[in-house]
């Protein structure tokens, strides 16, 4: 859109520069035309940058947060498996392996532990605690 100073100047007849017909095609007016199309023609490729700005924005604000979200997920991963080494290293430690054999070999439980044999050979489990 031209600015208000050159429509008045484009208003007033004859030019400024002289030509006194529409049909001499004042130079003036042309270059006018002519950096009015570059104008808009800059504005176009501008709308057009600053969409695929939005674009690559958009992209890498949500790949931050697929990436943080990943982050997040490792940490309690890692967590988990801190608590399972730590559980492991504890019946190590404690010989869990050991004091469940004893509580079952004590002689107080030999007919619980008996009959929880055979209702697990019953129930097709085919394995029985030796």
């Amino acid at each position: 859109m031209p600015s208000t100073k050159l429509l008045l100047i484009l208003s007033t007849w004859p030019f400024p520069c002289g030509c006194a017909t529409e049909e001499n095609t004042c130079s003036m007016f042309s270059s006018i035309s002519h950096l009015n199309k570059v104008v808009e023609d800059l504005k176009a490729e501008m709308q057009k940058w600053v969409t695929i700005t939005e674009e690559v924005t958009a992209r890498a604000t949500e790949a931050e947060v697929r990436a943080r979200e990943a982050a997040e997920a490792r940490d309690s991963l890692s967590s988990s498996l801190d608590q399972l080494k730590a559980y492991r290293d504890w019946m190590r430690y404690h010989g869990i392996r050991n004091i469940v054999g004893t509580i079952l070999d004590a002689p107080e439980n030999t007919a619980a532990v008996n009959e929880l044999k055979e209702c697990a050979w019953e129930a097709g489990f085919k394995a029985a605690y030796n």
